[in-house]
């Protein structure tokens, strides 16, 4: 048996304690007075939980053996193994393996030690004692490794049915081939002996195991070196832990705590981008309404054009930090895949073919139409460039588990590896040698399903191509939407109050609305709002999301709180807040993501404040 403190509870009243199968007991480490015993100490001795914590250690062995119990752990306080007879209330003797760990109870230091029914070798074959058939059963049944090797003959005498199991080898397969080859790497083996025979215990040997079918599995190895009493044979013994599933799961953590991390910085990055380009092209478009040079008015042109690539880049940051704004309705999946079917085929190029196999049971999904659209982009360019000789891109779609909608994407491109698959959704991550990885691709497609509430897997093999499984949150069929008269509404007479703390947007936009015939009162945060709002009778407030000191949903909150109808229009570059949109009281909110022409923002505007025939200050 192989003890130690750090996997045995030092709370003496713990369940796993008490009801540990061998007898365990906490002692004072210098004087060896009883502190704690579990049940089977109890049982296996016959006296009382109180009885035993009036006894010290060495009364519970044999007369002749105290001494050799106190020259043991007093000449060496490293001890972790010795053999003492034992003697219990009714004075039955028996031999046993007291194995000793030291721990911390509280303030105090003290030993834990196992008492297990002695298992000596003979020529090699384990004789067992008649009381040690507990022992036998704990070692059968317990489900981490065992392993006992003589160090003088290198063999492997003991292994216990888990280790067996784990490695896929037979005791006699075990026996004869050479431990290192077990190990990954091979030297692995002699750095653990080496260390063992250092120090005499080992605790949490990271390695890795190779097993018969060839998996590697990570294991930590806890081994104690002891000497026989009678023969003199060291001994190396301990278990192992299989941690390949922790380690696993302490991946996937460390890798969403990674994404996570970039998710925060892409959208900093995003909202504060969105703002940059949005005060360009309002003054280019407020340039270009004056009289000016035809090559100056085309340089403006060609300055938002510009500003439009790095406004579609920034879209896609915000997409996979998942802090874009969503227009989500209930779509027709296949629908869209067979509107998407021409633009998906231009993507794909003449020798990638395009197929569909749609299912026309499927039930309806709830998703940003558009959004979608640039996922099916993305993963179709990802497809051709796995394809770089033509192949097939294959789409399906199928009614999934409750409440789901299942699309696949099967490519028989050249796959992927395990490594790279564990990377693909990460922004910048490329498998092209020496180019650089400045594409969003699989990140976007990533942030768009899991945003919209969905979930992306991936299954792929070097050689076997690639699928992708996107699950979808079901929506009932929408009713058809009824047309919508447009409203003819005046410019001249509304008096917009504007909140944006960013200098340069708010005056690009006051002046952008005075030339379109509004009047503005522009404040730099919330409680300037406010201020403002109480000091003037205004039609239409709008007010960016993000601010210091008060925010644009709290100012709302409040304004709607005097004023329940006010219209609002909210702005911004990114949607950390969009959820608490539909928490403001006194009706809907309008919302423009940033960055936007004059002519969306005086369409959103006219949207939000109605007819101005019937339009009252508030």
């Amino acid at each position: 048996m192989n003890l130690h403190a750090h996997n045995l509870p030092t709370d003496l009243d713990s369940p796993l304690f008490q009801n540990f199968p061998v007898p365990l007991f906490a002692c004072e480490a210098e004087e060896q007075h009883i502190v704690g015993a579990n049940a089977a100490a109890v049982a296996r001795y016959g006296y009382s939980s109180d009885q035993l914590l009036a006894m010290c250690l060495s009364d519970l062995s044999s007369r002749e053996a105290r001494t050799t119990l106190h020259g043991a752990i007093e000449c060496n306080p490293r001890v972790t193994y010795t053999v003492v007879r034992q003697r219990t209330s009714c004075g039955e003797e028996f031999e046993a393996e007291l194995h000793f760990a030291p721990c911390h109870y509280g303030a105090r230091e003290v030993l834990l030690v196992a008492v297990s029914e002695s298992m000596l070798r003979t020529g090699g074959e384990m004789r067992r004692d008649e009381e040690g058939e507990s022992f036998r059963v704990m070692l059968e049944e317990c489900p981490f490794g065992i392993f006992r090797t003589n160090l003088e003959t290198q063999e492997l005498e003991l292994v216990n049915p888990a280790l067996l199991q784990a490695s896929g080898y037979t005791l006699e397969e075990l026996r004869s081939q050479p431990g290192r080859n077990m190990y990954s790497p091979p030297e692995d083996r002699a750095r653990f002996l080496s260390q063992l025979l250092k120090t005499g215990t080992v605790r949490d040997f990271a390695t890795r195991f190779v097993t018969r079918r060839g998996e590697v599995r990570s294991v930590l190895i806890s081994g104690s070196l002891y000497s026989h009493p009678e023969t003199g044979v060291r001994y190396a013994q301990g278990y192992v832990l299989d941690v390949s599933r922790q380690r696993e799961l302490e991946e996937q953590v460390s890798h969403s705590h990674r994404m996570e991390s970039v998710g925060r910085l892409a959208g900093g990055v995003a909202h504060d981008f969105n703002n940059i380009t949005l005060s360009i092209s309002l003054a280019c478009e407020s340039a270009l309404e004056k009289q000016l040079p035809p090559e100056l008015q085309s340089t403006l042109l060609d300055i938002m054009r510009e500003t439009k690539r790095a406004a579609d880049i920034t879209r896609q940051l915000l997409a996979f930090s998942r802090r874009q704004v969503l227009q989500p309705r209930v779509v027709d999946l296949n629908e869209s895949l067979r509107h998407a079917g021409p633009l998906l085929t231009r993507t794909l190029g003449l020798d990638v073919k395009l197929e569909m196999e749609l299912d026309d049971a499927i039930e309806h999904v709830f998703i940003d139409p558009e959004q979608l659209l640039l996922a099916l982009m993305h993963m179709a360019d990802n497809a051709r460039e796995a394809m770089p000789r033509g192949g097939w891109l294959r789409m399906a779609t199928r009614r999934g588990s409750e409440g789901t909608t299942v699309l696949t994407m099967a490519d028989t491109g050249i796959g992927m590896d395990a490594i790279t698959q564990s990377h693909i959704f990460e922004p910048f991550y490329s498998t092209k040698p020496g180019m650089p990885a400045t594409g969003l691709g699989l990140s976007t497609v990533h942030g768009i399903i899991t945003q919209s509430k969905g979930r992306i897997t991936c299954v792929s093999k070097p050689g076997k191509g690639t699928t992708f499984r996107i699950e979808l949150p079901t929506a009932k069929a929408a009713e058809p939407a009824a047309r919508e008269t447009p409203v003819a509404v005046k410019l001249n007479g509304v008096h917009v109050l504007l909140a944006e703390d960013d200098r340069i947007v708010n005056k690009n936009l006051k002046q952008a609305l005075e030339m379109n015939g509004y009047e503005v009162d522009a404040t730099a945060n919330g409680e300037e709002a406010l201020k403002a709002f109480d000091a003037a009778r205004h039609h239409l407030l709008i007010t960016d999301i993000m601010m210091p000191v008060m925010n644009g949903v709290e100012l709302t909150r409040c304004l709607r709180q005097r004023h329940p109808g006010l219209p609002v229009l909210l702005i911004s570059g990114f949607s950390a807040e969009n959820e608490m949109l539909h928490e403001i009281p006194g009706g809907p909110v309008s919302f423009l993501q940033k960055p936007f022409p004059i002519k969306r923002l005086i369409e959103a505007i006219r949207e939000a404040v109605g007819d101005t025939e019937d339009r009252e200050a508030r």
